[in-house]
């Protein structure tokens, strides 16, 4: 029995929330075919709704940009996989200069690095470490973290 590749889910509210994603992110449609390694053709029809998307293009499209998977298929939930992760990787990118508006080529990149550093397994487990030394919050002891491997990333260029 083969496996199904699709997903129930209301593709044109999904396609509502990828443009809401989008817009949050400052990104036309282009830049985010580009990320997911889509035509633009098929992103846009994505946005309209039109066509489904496969399991696997889900979850290529929640962990690229940290989306909560039954916010984009179901509209339930918060934008975010983690909200106060993500407001902490966004404190994180101010720090060091994002405008939020992600206009030119070296704002992605820096937060591609960003979000890689606060994924790295080491870093997750030093700031699990930290958090329970310090009774902090995960969030902000990855956010400790993640900065100062950006600062010492940076002393070093």
């Amino acid at each position: 029995m083969g496996k199904n590749k699709q997903m129930q889910y209301d593709a044109k509210g999904a396609g509502t929330r990828l443009r809401q994603m989008r817009r949050v992110l400052g990104k036309t449609q282009a830049e985010i075919a580009a990320l997911l390694q889509i035509s633009l053709s098929h992103y846009s029809k994505l946005e309209l709704g039109i066509g489904r998307m496969s399991r696997s293009m889900i979850f290529s499209v929640c962990n690229k940009f940290a989306l909560n998977e039954k916010w984009l298929t179901d509209g339930a939930g918060t934008m975010w996989a983690d909200p106060a992760a993500a407001g902490e990787i966004r404190d994180t990118a101010d720090a060091y200069g994002h405008s939020g508006r992600c206009g030119g080529g070296d704002d992605l990149a820096d937060i591609e690095r960003i979000l890689a550093l606060a994924q790295c397994p080491k870093n997750q487990k030093l700031a699990d470490q930290m958090a329970a030394a310090l009774g902090i919050p995960k969030e902000k002891s990855l956010a400790v973290v993640v900065r100062t491997a950006l600062a010492a990333e940076k002393a070093g260029s």
